[in-house]
């Protein structure tokens, strides 16, 4: 199952099967709680500050494990992704302040990949930050300073979103893709966003309903539990 994985770099759904979370000071967060995200669909979650859904991203990530339940790449269980250090090659996270390093910002973006130029510009564009690189004196060869502290919050995110999509990773996972972005921004941004996840599994943390995008999937964590609900008609997303 891991070595079929590999070999395709593809993974078709993730399935959460009855998961039961609890903190070492006994919160609960999940119990029982089941969610598919599948490929070419964009996956939204939702839900008020505090209910799990960093938790459950976490979940996902391989960095906390959950006390019973499954969680499934495709028929792989995470436990063996993790044994076999497979997490990293399969997800492209853009966590809230995604981490940025005192280098250029064409480093910053492709970290040692090899990226055509055409390839570079045409992400960068759809993610609305090629402009604003371009303004800068030095263009793409912009040094960044530490944890990239002159650019501005929507910037970092921006950059952030660009470098995961430019990995070309079957996962991709975003954490407030909205941050700091203006509601022009977020909705060219959103608009792309079907062109950004195709063929891949694409999971997003919003507090913002306009960033839905129709044909998507929303779940929202609550009372322990994920729940499907309908689409950009879902428009309970309180923080």
């Amino acid at each position: 199952q891991i070595n079929n994985i590999k070999s395709t770099k593809r993974v078709e759904k993730i399935s959460i099967n009855n998961i039961v979370f609890e903190y070492e000071n006994g919160n609960f967060i999940f119990d029982g709680a089941s969610a598919i995200f599948t490929k070419n669909k964009i996956n939204y979650i939702v839900g008020r500050s505090g209910v799990g859904k960093s938790t459950l991203i976490n979940l996902i990530l391989g960095k906390i494990a959950a006390k019973s339940g499954d969680i499934l790449f495709d028929d792989t269980n995470i436990k063996v992704l993790i044994e076999n250090g497979g997490i990293p090659q399969f997800i492209s996270w853009v966590p809230q302040e995604p981490v940025l390093f005192r280098d250029t910002i064409r480093n910053n973006l492709i970290l040692g990949l090899d990226i055509s130029e055409d390839r570079l510009m045409s992400v960068c564009k759809e993610c609305s930050i090629l402009e604003d690189i371009n303004n800068l004196p030095d263009g793409f060869d912009t040094m960044l300073g530490d944890f990239g502290d002159n650019l501005s919050v929507g910037q970092k995110h921006r950059l952030g979103l660009a470098r995961a999509l430019l990995q070309d990773s079957p996962i991709i996972i975003i954490d407030e893709g909205t941050a700091g972005l203006d509601y022009e921004t977020e909705q060219l941004i959103k608009n792309n966003i079907q062109k950004f996840c195709k063929d891949k599994i694409a999971i997003i943390i919003t507090h913002s309903k306009d960033f839905i995008a129709d044909d998507s999937i929303v779940y929202e964590v609550k009372d322990k539990k994920i729940a499907e609900r309908l689409g950009k008609k879902f428009a309970c997303l309180r923080s």
